[in-house]
């Protein structure tokens, strides 16, 4: 699959610049990373097991160096890839499972006659259609905490986009990036806030009034840049950010004498049921990613059953939906080994001894921006949130304390600095299997069409908390 590569007309000097293919860009972080590891002194906290909440947490009062970390050598860099393949296999295999899944319903044409008959019955009222998905994608994000659950969606909302005459970039801000907004301010997020709070000893889910305002206010800056780029596209499609590209993903199209016939029905249930399932699974059975990738390939093979294809026939299917993201899997891998290589050397303690540290010396006015910007830095290298609340909150909370703010706001802070940036940097592996679940779009179209919207997130984050330390923001 072709990710991050693009056609172009030979140019000279600066037009002549071409952006480095994904692996090279991520390859050199790789290499970055490793030289941070001789700069870097190795050292570690020493962790404890939390009463409360019964999770490893640090104790902030035991930094020390130790020289058992080991800087990355040459071939660390390459090995890094198969560990870091290892690590995000989870995240891998329901990319590949649901793209697969989805191959199959969509191969049975049920799709297309389901969306056709949608757009003949809400012809005129795609804008509607647009706000009521990210309505409920950022309630997902928000008050369930879906995160890599989201991309279950993802191939589904790709193929409406496309039917409308929209792209797949807005497909992936239509679910991912407004769930994340959602995530990230989430009122009720029990892997962000919930964690966050239990760890200080803070009332599960409290300042909820507060946290449901954030949310509000981030969603609609949000769906407004949605909107706003989706009615641009439509009125001129080559103002599209992957406007030429070559996509690797099935596209459903329009076909205004399509019939949606009683198998087509019974497919499409199949699948609203196969996603109903994967949810109320997550929410009740405590499933996850295998879960969900195990029910839609379920889903995929009973609806081409219904739809009386043939048993090789709905092989060759599944194998063509794998076939279009399996390379993806290089790019998540790639991704995941930037933290094996600094983990490896145990200069993850480190950094955020320095990062917490620095904070320290802020005045108090500006304690809870200084918090907000250590957790940004550190989400580069801690992908998943809950690992990021263990690894920091015990540090920052207290820091935050006797700064003069609150702990309730040192875990804004984490919640904001942690979910904003999962849009953006380059070792989240989420990023990269959404990108791919769109028909792999390049990461640099995709910084082009995103980096706005960031700056508003980035600021909004700052404001807000920023407020909540003047408000000086409880309980405590």
């Amino acid at each position: 699959m072709s990710i991050g590569t693009n056609q172009q007309p030979e140019k000279k000097g600066i037009a002549a610049f071409r952006v480095p293919h994904v692996y090279v860009l991520l390859f050199f972080i790789l290499i970055f990373v490793a030289i941070l590891t001789y700069l870097i002194p190795a050292g570690e906290f020493v962790r404890v097991k939390d009463a409360g909440t019964g999770r490893m947490i640090i104790d902030p009062l035991s930094y020390h160096f130790v020289d058992t970390g080991q800087p990355a050598k040459f071939f660390d860099l390459f090995m890094a890839i198969p560990r870091g393949i290892a690590a995000a296999v989870d995240v891998m295999f329901m990319v590949v499972l649901c793209i697969a899944g989805m191959e199959i319903i969509n191969r049975t044409g049920a799709m297309q006659s389901g969306v056709t008959r949608l757009m003949k019955a809400m012809r005129g009222k795609d804008t509607a259609l647009l706000v009521i998905a990210m309505i409920a994608f950022g309630v997902l994000g928000g008050f369930v905490g879906w995160a890599e659950g989201i991309l279950m969606f993802v191939p589904l909302m790709t193929a409406l986009c496309l039917a409308l005459g929209y792209d797949a970039i807005l497909a992936m801000g239509i679910t991912v990036v407004t769930a994340t907004a959602g995530f990230t301010t989430g009122p009720t997020n029990i892997y962000t806030q919930g964690v966050a709070q239990g760890l200080l000893k803070l009332p599960l889910f409290s300042a909820m009034n507060f946290r449901i305002v954030t949310w509000v206010i981030i969603l609609i800056p949000t769906m407004w840049y949605m909107l706003r780029y989706a009615k641009k596209i439509k009125k001129d499609p080559t103002k599209s950010a992957v406007y030429g590209e070559k996509l690797a993903i099935s596209t459903v199209t329009l076909d205004e004498d399509s019939v949606l016939t009683t198998r087509h029905k019974l497919v499409l249930v199949t699948m609203v049921v196969g996603l109903f399932l994967a949810v109320w699974g997550c929410m009740k059975w405590g499933w996850y990613m295998k879960e969900i990738g195990a029910v839609i390939t379920a889903s995929g093979v009973i609806a081409g059953i219904i739809a009386g294809r043939k048993l090789n026939d709905i092989a060759e299917d599944y194998a063509a939906g794998a076939k279009l993201i399996i390379g993806a899997g290089l790019t998540i891998g790639m991704a995941r080994g930037v933290l094996v290589i600094m983990e490896n050397a145990k200069i993850i303690d480190s950094v955020i001894f320095y990062l917490a540290s620095a904070v320290q010396h802020l005045p108090t006015a500006l304690t809870a921006v200084g918090i907000y910007g250590v957790q940004l830095i550190i989400s580069l290298f801690i992908a998943s949130a809950s690992g990021q609340a263990v690894t920091t909150i015990p540090i920052l909370g207290p820091v935050a304390e006797l700064a003069g703010s609150t702990q309730q706001v040192a875990v804004l802070a984490f919640q904001y600095g942690d979910g904003f940036t999962n849009m953006l940097t380059p070792t989240a592996a989420t990023l990269w299997a959404a990108l791919a679940m769109t028909g792999g779009i390049p990461i640099t179209k995709y910084w082009k069409f995103v980096w706005p919207l960031m700056l508003i997130w980035f600021a909004f984050g700052a404001i807000f908390v920023t407020v909540a330390n003047f408000m000086h923001l409880g309980p405590f």
